[in-house]
């Protein structure tokens, strides 16, 4: 099952006919696939790689007009020309499958829109009374300590942008884990996801859009040079960071898909207490190009992580795993559009397992320190818990 809700958009796909998952195990690409199988292979005999497999894919959905939802890793790009291991026993590797894992996830099937009101139990306790926010001794020396060395690389490598990330241990009751985010979704922030696997469940409230394709049109955004409402801020210093994010991204995304034409600069965009500067670019997109191949060519966004081969294996060094899912983006896809959110303020969850996990990230940049990033962590830690309705820790 997948929910996938944004302002404009809010639909939800109970029965996949398809579901396929890549997952990077023990240095391969294992790929897991239930339902529909036999039809796509018809489209994809011929696939050897993960790259062939995302153009396959694009064509068997716009060929039999269904709608699709998914997961692209933060480490896709990177594996495109891997070959894929096709797993005929999936128990054989569930245990396996981690968020770190995650390289490429997609259900597909007949969709129909959603309002949270059909779905929600009114009979469960609104998630503030839930909801207990805490950040251990233990947490909190791990942020310390992820937030000083990436201090220091950050130094070391010269680079004015460095994101960092810190898992965290979050208390989840599964049976109510839908209908806490589907509450939130009704009340508190306007883009969402929700995908439940058949051994793991991934939730987000992400605010952040990405690329989206419809109408022969590629539009690509970023919201980067962030303050709080109601404080003090040095603007110069925020626009200043913003536009050498947005320098960044419409780089990257112009070694893809070719030149960008800017249509939204720099506007002041506000999500709940947090206003963001939004910039976005736009060109036209011809529709015999494999989407999912474009998305996976673009992700990780630069809001989270980095297409420089150098800083994002410094980046796994210092943090010890990759990091899946997590800068890496949720995607919609529907007959001719396309549409996707960065996947950050999220949480992965295994099924039969009374805890989950969430990962928090800062962008560290000149003039940061570890009291200000650390405090930065903490803070988005706890109002993301308190908006998906979990508990901080075991």
């Amino acid at each position: 099952m997948w929910i996938w809700h944004t302002q404009t958009t809010s639909v939800r796909c109970e029965s996949p006919l398809l579901t396929l998952e890549v997952v990077h195990i023990d240095c391969q690409l294992k790929v897991t696939a239930h339902g529909a199988v036999e039809e796509l292979r018809n489209y994809s005999s011929n696939a050897k790689t993960l790259g062939e497999l995302l153009v396959c894919l694009d064509k068997w959905l716009e060929e039999h007009n269904l709608t699709a939802s998914g997961i692209v890793g933060s480490e896709c790009k990177s594996l495109l020309d891997e070959k894929l291991d096709w797993v005929t026993d999936s128990f054989l590797i569930s245990e396996q499958i981690r968020g770190e894992s995650l390289v490429f996830v997609i259900q597909a099937g007949n969709a129909e829109k959603f309002l949270p009101d059909d779905v929600i139990n009114d009979s469960l306790p609104k998630y503030e009374s839930r909801n207990h926010l805490l950040i251990d001794e233990q947490t909190l020396k791990e942020i310390n300590k992820v937030v000083t060395q990436g201090l220091e690389i950050r130094q070391k490598l010269d680079i004015d942008h460095l994101v960092v990330s810190v898992p965290m241990t979050v208390c989840v009751n599964a049976d109510e884990l839908v209908n806490s985010w589907l509450y939130c979704v009704k009340t508190l922030f306007p883009q969402g996801f929700l995908m439940k696997s058949h051994n793991w469940d991934l939730i987000s409230c992400t605010p952040e859009r990405f690329i989206s394709i419809a109408d022969s049109k590629l539009q690509v955004q970023i919201l980067a040079g962030t303050f709080q409402n109601g404080k003090d801020f040095d603007k110069s210093s925020l626009m200043n960071e913003h536009q050498a994010a947005r320098n960044d991204l419409q780089s990257i995304v112009e070694n893809v898909v070719g030149k960008l034409e800017l249509t939204v600069d720099s506007d002041l965009l506000a999500f709940d207490e947090i206003t963001h500067f939004h910039s976005m670019f736009e060109k036209p997109y011809h529709s015999d190009t494999s989407m999912l191949s474009t998305l996976a060519h673009l992700t990780p966004s630069p809001a989270t992580g980095t297409h420089d081969n150098h800083v994002q294996f410094v980046i796994k060094q210092l943090e010890g795993r990759t990091r899946g899912y997590y800068g890496g983006c949720f995607f919609l896809r529907t007959p001719g559009c396309l549409e996707s959110l960065v996947s950050i303020r999220s949480i992965f969850h295994l099924e039969k397992s009374e805890v989950g996990e969430m990962i928090v990230g800062g962008g560290l940049k000149k003039g940061s320190t570890l009291s200000s990033e650390s405090t930065e962590l903490i803070s988005k830690a706890t109002s993301c818990a308190k908006l998906l309705g979990v508990k901080l820790g075991k």
